[in-house]
């Protein structure tokens, strides 16, 4: 039910169609045209993970240690080991994009 009336209280944000007038608008011009749909799916999205990590008592995240030249050695390797699949693809994609 608080979902409900959350998301109906977004929804309601900026100009009524029949009447014209601004409803939740504080003043603003930016939410006249109301809440943009993909900034509020980030939103929606972003929120339990931060609740999830305000949550946790150890803030402190460490990446794990690498060696410096580790990403472009398994790039290249990559690359030497599916030579035949990219250049079957790259021949066969340019008559498509001509």
């Amino acid at each position: 039910m608080a979902a409900l009336m959350i998301g109906l209280l977004i929804a309601s944000v900026g100009m009524d169609y029949t009447t014209g007038y601004p409803r939740f608008t504080f003043g603003s011009w930016a939410l006249h045209e109301g809440i943009s749909f993909i900034p509020a799916l980030i939103g929606m999205f972003a929120l339990p993970e931060i609740l999830r990590l305000l949550s946790q008592k150890d803030c402190a995240r460490r990446l794990p240690d690498v060696a410096p030249g580790s990403a472009i050695s398994k790039i290249a390797a990559a690359g030497r080991r599916h030579w035949w699949p990219a250049r079957r693809a790259s021949v066969m994609t340019c008559p498509v994009c001509w």
